[in-house]
């Protein structure tokens, strides 16, 4: 199958298109889960975006995130403006499984973005519940593992295609704060259950993607 062309205006350039799309399913014919992971900015969003694009079918955007703050807001406006319009948006905090099993999307893809911003929604959750109850909540890690597991529940469940986008936060200097610290390594753990079973993993750096599941030539 040859490799879509991108004309329009902020396409990716060639080498990216011949080495990313090469093997892009054709939608509707074969299931498949992508994992996207990146850094702040690194521009992993709109490679997800880019890549549901290419795969030719309609898609659902499932949002995560929540303006808590104004710079927040309008980082959360240009991206909508930047999506198709034909796509549809999904805003799901939480429980993305159950949302979407309830929402039973008609379309053949389904990008979420971000899992880590549903994290943080359970992180977030928890810790409210904790001031109000003034003790730790020993159960978050299981939540989140309840979070995940339900996503991953619903892809089994579904022919879809579904592209996760998720934060890459372990090479961060903010991991030395404690409460920075505990989210990232629940997203860490997040991660690397979600890269073991993922069928692409691409990982974002300086808005070049990387594919870790590709084989190197000339090892087993």
């Amino acid at each position: 199958m040859r490799p879509p062309r991108f004309a329009r205006k902020g396409a990716l350039p060639a080498w990216v298109t011949n080495k990313v799309f090469a093997e892009t399913l054709e939608v509707g014919r074969l299931k498949k889960f992508v994992l996207v992971l990146g850094g702040a900015r690194s521009g992993k969003s709109e490679f997800a975006e880019k890549l549901a694009a290419a795969m030719g079918g309609s898609v659902v955007f499932v949002a995560t995130g929540s303006p808590v703050d104004e710079a927040l807001r309008l980082r959360i406006q240009r991206n909508r403006e930047r999506r198709p319009r034909a796509w549809r948006t999904l805003e799901i905090g939480t429980s993305l499984g159950r949302a979407l099993g309830k929402d039973a999307p008609a379309e053949p893809i389904v990008l979420v973005d971000s899992l880590s911003g549903a994290i943080a929604n359970v992180v977030l959750r928890a810790r409210s519940r904790e001031k109000l109850a003034e003790r730790a909540d020993p159960d978050v890690e299981q939540k989140v593992d309840a979070e995940v597991a339900g996503l991953l529940n619903w892809y089994a469940r579904n022919e879809k295609t579904l592209i996760v986008v998720s934060d890459e936060l372990s090479m961060g200097a903010t991991n030395a704060l404690p409460a920075v610290g505990a989210y990232a390594e629940l997203n860490g753990q997040t991660n690397r259950r979600l890269a073991e079973v993922a069928d692409e993993v691409f990982l974002m750096i300086a808005g070049i993607p990387l594919n870790l599941k590709e084989k190197p030539k000339g090892v087993l």
